[in-house]
């Protein structure tokens, strides 16, 4: 008896491991765009737009990647100070469970800074990261 109890109870794990890997496999990641965008500007400082696509892999390992990331002055600003092609992340598993975003590697790719002066002498980065609270991204 305790051995199909045992067995009952391993069965049950593993099909609701398997049904979650299924449903995150399945999520459509771009609905969860503004909440991304929201978190980038909370660790940057900077108002981030993604206009390209959100994924997620969990196999092999843990990787989110977005595509054509915008990085804009909070506030006015004519263009962006920073356009990444792509941005992927290593995500640690084990943080993530107890959600918190721990990343152990991050690839930049075809990343653009636009540093200009206007005729005031201005730098158009003045002021930039003096409104960001939480550099680290942990809450």
């Amino acid at each position: 008896m305790l051995k199909k109890i045992i067995l009952g109870f391993l069965c049950f794990v593993i099909l609701a491991v398997t049904g979650g890997g299924i449903y995150l496999y399945m999520l459509d990641w771009n609905q969860h765009k503004r909440m991304v965008e929201e978190r980038f500007s909370q660790i940057t400082g900077l108002r981030a737009v993604i206009e390209g696509n959100l994924s997620v892999e969990l196999f092999p390992s843990p990787m989110f990647s977005a595509g054509r990331v915008k990085f804009f002055k909070p506030t006015g600003g004519n263009g962006p100070l920073i356009t990444v092609s792509d941005i992927s992340a290593n995500v640690d598993l084990w943080p993530l469970l107890s959600q918190k975003f721990v990343l152990s590697g991050m690839t930049l790719s075809q990343a653009t800074i636009d540093i200009s002066v206007n005729e005031n002498g201005e730098l158009n980065w003045k002021g930039v990261g003096a409104s960001s609270s939480n550099k680290s991204g942990n809450i």
